[in-house]
């Protein structure tokens, strides 16, 4: 065969297997065409998908990011038990442990393996700045941590639209001067977006998933970030989970704090 004839029979082949591929992706529809759901509706399926987890691992990469820190990335390891319980490890080249953090219930356990030191405490006097100029409290240190945007703040007021821009609904309320936004996926039940601004137009907390995925009936992010402040001074923080493991059986003594004496509470 020579190589004329071989071009006409291999690209007419090619085409077919493309368009046969490009058959199988399903295109969501447009949120354009699509109704505005029922509000409380809305919020109900995003309630079953979250009462639905009750635990889960992951392994992969923590990226921090400060106005006055530079980009850092490390391992990290994630345990998470709800509704009140977290662990995290973080690891540095070569896997060596850089430190921990433990919540359990109200108390809280972090170790530095750089300068061994180790505290304790209640997690409302929780204040540990990273190493990044930035102080992080009580459960504002689980929020970071939790795969999923919850919607406990919404109030009932709340207005239910259409984002065009980003093809997902947005709602959007008020709460004592502070704006509260929330963006939900029209076809999985998560919250993809959530902003929270000041009465001063001020960003106070923004959040964004990405790389949903089910697993053990619950649809999880992979990736998400979290940046807190107001440019220039923001800091961000990003996880990003290449593994992940759902509902597997995660009990509070898998978040044990050692109480060995009443010197070593921080509070």
């Amino acid at each position: 065969m020579n190589l004329a004839a071989s071009y006409r029979i291999i690209v007419p082949v090619a085409l077919l297997t493309m368009q046969l591929f490009s058959g199988c992706a399903r295109r969501q529809p447009a949120i354009e065409t699509l109704p505005l759901p029922d509000l409380r509706e809305l919020i109900s399926r995003m309630d079953r998908n979250r009462e639905n987890l009750r635990d889960f691992t992951g392994a992969g990469s923590l990226e921090m990011l400060g106005s006055e820190v530079r980009k850092t990335i490390v391992g990290v390891r994630v345990a998470y038990l709800t509704p009140n319980f977290l662990s995290v490890k973080l690891k540095g080249t070569l896997g060596v442990n850089l430190g921990s953090l433990i919540l359990a219930g109200d108390r809280y356990s972090l170790r530095s393996n750089a300068d061994h030191q180790q505290t304790r405490g209640d997690i409302t006097d929780f204040e540990y700045p990273l190493g990044l100029d930035i102080l992080i409290q009580g459960e504002d240190v689980r929020d970071l941590f939790r795969p999923l945007i919850e919607s406990d703040s919404l109030a009932e007021t709340a207005k239910l639209s259409k984002d065009f821009s980003t093809q997902l609904y947005e709602l959007a309320w008020f709460d004592e001067g502070i704006e509260n936004r929330l963006w939900a996926d029209p076809f999985r039940p998560v919250f993809i977006r959530e902003l929270v601004c000041a009465d001063s137009g001020d960003t106070i907390w923004y959040r964004e998933v990405d790389g949903i995925k089910q697993h053990s009936g619950v649809f999880l992010p992979h990736v998400w970030t979290t940046r807190l402040g107001q440019a220039p001074e923001v800091f961000q923080i990003k996880l990003n989970l290449s593994q992940m493991q759902v509902n597997s059986g995660l009990t509070p003594a898998d978040f044990e704090i050692e109480e060995d004496s009443p010197e070593a509470d921080s509070g």
